[in-house]
């Protein structure tokens, strides 16, 4: 993501992406993805789009919790 986003934007990009990695749960990963959306649709929309594009993929962890697999 940091890639689209024009270098004086990264400091604060990357937290924002961070909140959504490090998110507890499925629903508060969402809403930190929606601040993202909200805070740098009008200055990087392709950033965004790619957002909204792979958040399938991204937030495809919470389909696994811990301590659910066999070992």
């Amino acid at each position: 993501m940091l890639d689209k986003l024009p270098k004086r934007l990264h400091g604060n990009a990357k937290a924002a992406l961070h909140e959504i990695m490090r998110a507890e749960t499925r629903k508060a990963a969402q809403q930190a993805a929606a601040r993202f959306e909200t805070a740098y649709e009008v200055k990087c929309p392709k950033t965004v789009a790619s957002l909204r594009g792979d958040e399938a993929e991204l937030l495809a962890f919470f389909d696994f919790p811990a301590g659910t697999g066999s070992t």
